[in-house]
C-alpha cells in the first residue's frame, strides 16, 4: 500500500510540502520543466518578542550595550541554537504569554527536524535542549521583557525598519524570488515567504512552516544576498524542496565529498553560497567580479568546488539541456573536481 501511495503521488506531482507532511522524505527528486517561475509573495516582518528570545537565550550585548542593564540576573542561557525565535517572528504574537503556546513542539523532541503535524526545523544544533529547560528560561525571562522592550524601541526598531525599507525597495526593483527560480531552474515550493529582520539573529536561517527566511541586520542591507542563500536551502531541501540528494549521481558526489573530509551539507552550503552571490549580482547589489571562493583557504575542497562553480557559471546558464537545474550543475562540478 505504501508503494502504491508513493506511485500515485509521483504521478500527481504533489507539492513537496505535502510530501514532507506525509512522511515521504521529499518523494522524488524534483526535475521540473523550464516554466514561468512561481510568483512568491514576500511578507516582511519584525518582532520584539523574537529579538528578546535571541537575547534571552544567548545574551549578546555587543551591538546594543544598553541591554546589559536588563535585569536577567541568574536566568540561564542556552548552548544550542533553536528555531523558537523564528516561530515567534512568523506568528507575529502580541503578548509574551503566547510564546508558551509556541513551545509545544519542543515537548516531544525526537530530532532537530519535525515533519508532523507540519514540517519544521526546531533546532540548528544536534544537542537539543529539553522542553523543561526552555519553559524555565522563558518563564524566568518574562519579568525583564518590559526593560528590554524600551531599549528595543529606541535602539533596535529603527535599524530593523531601515533594513526592511531597503529590502522592500530591492524586492520591487528586482523580484528576487522569481529571478532565483530562473537562475536555478527550480520551482520554489511555496507561493509565500516570510522575510524577517531580526537584529539579534546570529546570521541568517530558513525554516519550513510557514516558509521563512530570518536574518540579522547589516550595515548595507542586501535582500538578494540574503534570499540567494537562505531560499536556495529551501529550494533544494531534502524535506520540503527538490531533495537534491536524490538527483542522479548525487549519492556519488556525496561520497566524493565525504572522502575529501566534507559532508552532504557542505555541498548544499556551497550551492547556497554560490547563489547568494549570483542572485545579488543579477540584481545589481554585488559587483560582477566578486568571488566568494576567495573566502576559503587554498587547498580547501570547499574552495575548489566553489571555484569550479564560479568558473563555469556562464556555461551553466547557456546549457539547460546539459544541466537541467542548478542541482545537476552542482553534482556535475563536484564529480569533476573532488577526488575519487
Amino acid at each position: 500500500m505504501a508503494c502504491l501511495l508513493r506511485g500515485l503521488l509521483a504521478m500527481l506531482r504533489p507539492p513537496l510540502f505535502l510530501c514532507a507532511l506525509l512522511g515521504l522524505g521529499g518523494c522524488t527528486a524534483s526535475r521540473p520543466p523550464l516554466t514561468t517561475p512561481r510568483p512568491v509573495t514576500l511578507r516582511f516582518l519584525q518582532s520584539p518578542y523574537a529579538d528578546y528570545l535571541f537575547f534571552l537565550f544567548y545574551r549578546d550585548t555587543e551591538r546594543v550595550p544598553a541591554l546589559e542593564s536588563v535585569p536577567l540576573g541568574d536566568v540561564p542561557t542556552l548552548d544550542s541554537l533553536i528555531a523558537l525565535p523564528e516561530m515567534v517572528a512568523s506568528s507575529q504574537i502580541e503578548r509574551y504569554e503566547d510564546i508558551f503556546t509556541l513551545l509545544t513542539p519542543y515537548q516531544s523532541l525526537s530530532g532537530r527536524v519535525a515533519l508532523k503535524p507540519v514540517p519544521r526545523i526546531l533546532a540548528y544544533s544536534e544537542d537539543l535542549p529539553s522542553y523543561e529547560a526552555l519553559h524555565h528560561i522563558v518563564t524566568l525571562g518574562q519579568g525583564a521583557f518590559p526593560a528590554f522592550l524600551k531599549i528595543w524601541r529606541e535602539q533596535v526598531l529603527p535599524e530593523e525598519e531601515r533594513t526592511l525599507r531597503v529590502w522592500r525597495e530591492q524586492a520591487e526593483q528586482c523580484a528576487p524570488m522569481e529571478r532565483l527560480q530562473t537562475l536555478t531552474r527550480l520551482r520554489f515550493p511555496s507561493d509565500s515567504l516570510d522575510v524577517a529582520s531580526l537584529l539579534f539573529h546570529p546570521s541568517g536561517s530558513a525554516n519550513y512552516s510557514p516558509p521563512g527566511v530570518y536574518s540579522s541586520t547589516f550595515p548595507i542591507p542586501n535582500l538578494p544576498w540574503t534570499l540567494g542563500h537562505e531560499a536556495t536551502h529551501l529550494l533544494v531541501d531534502v524535506h520540503v524542496g527538490a531533495n537534491w540528494q536524490r538527483f542522479p549521481s548525487a549519492p556519488e558526489a556525496i561520497q566524493r565529498a565525504e572522502a575529501a573530509g566534507l559532508k552532504a551539507g557542505d555541498l548544499e552550503e556551497a550551492l547556497s553560497l554560490l547563489m547568494q552571490v549570483k542572485l545579488a549580482q543579477a540584481c545589481g547589489t554585488k559587483p560582477l567580479d566578486y568571488r566568494i571562493s576567495a573566502r576559503f583557504e587554498a587547498g580547501d575542497p570547499k574552495r575548489t568546488l566553489l571555484e569550479a562553480l564560479e568558473q563555469d557559471w556562464e556555461a551553466y546558464l547557456g546549457s539547460p539541456h546539459r544541466w537541467p537545474t542548478v542541482v545537476d550543475y552542482l553534482v556535475s562540478q563536484a564529480l569533476a573536481v573532488l577526488p575519487r
